[in-house]
């Protein structure tokens, strides 16, 4: 049992009443687990989060929900919703009504948040949040119970999702926290209310929903809003050196001499780290420097919360997410599959990494989309990849944007440009590559990865004739 009934009702100041435990929440009626709590999304959110009005409304799903197998249904008292048996506006015993669903939701964070969890490590940055997450999480739990975020949960419905869904007697949680637009990160982080803050990394990920870089960073450097005074912020040292607010004690982590937590070099999928001086060999799951940095950032929390650092330098091979860098190898092809994103910074850091997932004479692919949400720098930031891509890789460009990185490369690096990845003849490109080579897919969501693209040239390679 996640919640009773009596909790959840004394929780939203409600009336008490018998009804079912609840062991998880849901917002999707497809994809309700037996005992879940299915919360109806208003379609209108008047205005709040950035979020336009949706066609759907959560509560036209509440019967599909109940005959799925969820336990009960929050929905709203101000909105129509069907349900067989039951009036508008009649609850039941199998419904929590309540004036405002999405206050409804916070508040289950915010009491969620109060009951449990000795240690909350909240994380943001413009890339590499899931596979930090993921990261600490695991270190974390070879200390005591831990709960984190599912999947990408970072919004406005995903935070207070998560901190619902923390189970009682929980000793660590990590929760990620995102955004898209300005104030978006302070209020989550007030929420989840932090032992420790970590931001990675300021990139140019939605810059086109911000007037500047600056703007951006102090949207990002907002994390430490939940935290309370003298609590530590763990942060990449430079966005350190540029300067932050007072008050907090800062650990840093990076490739400077001053970063409590330094970078030194990469060797295959370890690095060796400098920490507080002195020499650490760690263990980089899917390699490569950036999630070598990732590592970086999750010894540098261990050290903020007074925590063994012992267990994030052995993480597993397996831990990298899918769709940001995961590794599978089919038929001796390596594909390298960082579809779930992309902004300029973390394309660079991919395509600079690909000549080490490859040796001797083994082709070296990058199939690369459009990076969205760059505003007016779009064309600009396409172009300039070039000088990120090393010699001997081939590019295989998708997207109008991406045209603009293909048509700077020299000719011996262009292996083909198509206006969406539906165009791409993956049979013949799997039939094209031989046992040694790697392939790169990395773009923005909806250019590889809501198709399941990579899942297509995986099925391909199985297929391939050589």
């Amino acid at each position: 049992m996640l919640w009773s009934w009596s909790e959840l009702s004394a929780a939203l100041c409600l009336d008490a009443a018998s009804g079912p435990d609840i062991l998880g929440f849901c917002i999707d009626s497809r994809r309700i687990s037996q005992g879940d709590l299915f919360v109806a999304i208003p379609a209108d959110l008047g205005g709040r989060f950035n979020v336009p009005v949706s066609p759907r409304d959560g509560h036209d799903f509440v019967a599909a929900a109940l005959a799925g197998g969820a336990a009960g249904a929050l929905v709203s008292r101000l909105s129509r919703f069907a349900l067989d048996g039951i009036e508008p506006g009649t609850p039941g015993d199998k419904l929590l009504v309540v004036d405002d669903c999405i206050d409804a939701l916070w508040t289950l964070g915010r009491v969620g948040r109060q009951r449990a969890s000795e240690q909350l490590f909240a994380i943001t940055g413009s890339s590499g949040k899931t596979t930090a997450k993921e990261f600490l999480a695991e270190a974390l739990a070879c200390l005591g119970a831990t709960h984190r975020s599912a999947a990408s949960l970072n919004n406005h419905l995903g935070v207070p999702l998560t901190l619902a869904s923390i189970p009682k007697g929980t000793k660590y949680a990590v929760v990620e926290i995102g955004t898209n637009h300005p104030g978006e990160i302070g209020p989550l982080s007030d929420l989840a209310a932090p032992t420790v803050s970590i931001l990675l990394n300021v990139q140019r990920a939605h810059i086109g929903n911000f007037v500047d870089i600056d703007e951006l960073r102090a949207e990002k450097t907002s994390i430490i809003s939940g935290l309370k005074p003298e609590s530590p912020f763990v942060v990449h040292d430079e966005i350190a050196a540029k300067g932050l607010p007072s008050g907090f004690p800062i650990v840093t982590f990076g490739d400077s001499r001053d970063a409590r937590v330094r970078c030194l070099s990469m060797s295959g999928d370890s690095i060796e780290l400098a920490v507080d001086g002195r020499r650490i060999t760690a263990s980089v799951p899917g390699g490569g420097r950036h999630r070598g940095t990732t590592v970086a950032s999750v010894v540098a929390a261990m050290l903020a919360a007074g925590l063994p650092i012992e267990s994030a330098l052995e993480l597993s091979a397996s831990l990298v997410p899918a769709g940001r860098g995961s590794r599978s190898d089919i038929r001796g092809v390596t594909v390298v599959d960082d579809s779930y994103n992309a902004n300029p910074d973390s394309m660079a850091a991919a395509l600079s990494s690909l000549p080490e997932q490859a040796s001797g004479t083994s082709r070296r692919v990058a199939i690369v989309g459009d990076m969205l949400e760059l505003g007016e720098m779009s064309e600009a930031a396409h172009r300039g990849l070039a000088s990120s891509v090393p010699a001997g890789i081939e590019v295989l460009a998708v997207g109008p944007e991406m045209r603009n990185l293909y048509e700077a490369l020299p000719a011996d690096q262009r292996l083909g440009w198509h206006a969406q990845a539906a165009d791409i003849d993956t049979q013949a490109l799997a039939d094209s590559l031989s046992s040694g080579d790697v392939v790169l897919v990395k773009g923005s969501n909806l250019v590889f990865w809501a198709s399941g693209w990579t899942e297509g040239l995986r099925d391909a390679l199985g297929k391939a004739s050589r």
